[in-house]
């Protein structure tokens, strides 16, 4: 019983290393408003320049490991918004009306990302679709583009667009 319980815990922090600790990722040089306790804020990915697309998706970790991975996979250097909806997943944080179109414009307006780019586009994940009209009216401006709905179709997308 002791192994056993010896090796949960090196599985356990396993685990925490790879997916529990999000400070270590930003030690890449990434535009962050990190506040060290959760991911919140906007990351570059890639080489992202002031014309390249900007997306938005929770802080549920596995969201943002996944989403961040896809879009290094497309090789299309990209900005990645984070919003911290508790930790929620998109659908999740969408049902719990904590990933919703007001709080999203809310989210951009005070995150500074404008001063990074010169386009106005948000790409939304394609499970909130619902969300794009309302987006674009709380976001005056802004062409509010709907992504795939899984993040395994980000590089086909993006490369569709670059």
């Amino acid at each position: 019983m002791k192994r056993l319980a010896r090796i949960a815990a090196g599985l356990l922090v396993v685990g925490l290393a790879a997916f529990g600790c999000a400070s270590s990722q930003m030690d890449s040089g990434w535009t962050t408003l990190f506040d060290g306790r959760n991911l919140n804020g906007w990351y570059k990915v890639g080489d992202a320049k002031e014309n390249s697309p900007l997306m938005i998706t929770t802080n549920f970790s596995l969201s943002y490991f996944i989403v961040r991975g896809e879009v290094e996979n497309s090789k299309v250097a990209s900005w990645l918004a984070v919003m911290d909806n508790e930790g929620l997943s998109v659908l999740t944080a969408w049902a719990a009306g904590k990933f919703t179109a007001s709080r999203i414009a809310q989210f951009i307006a005070d995150s500074g990302v404008e001063k990074n780019i010169k386009h106005k586009e948000l790409i939304i994940p394609g499970y909130v679709a619902i969300l794009s009209g309302a987006l674009e009216e709380k976001l005056p401006g802004w062409k509010i583009t709907v992504g795939p709905r899984e993040a395994n179709g980000l590089p086909s997308f993006l490369k569709a667009r670059a």
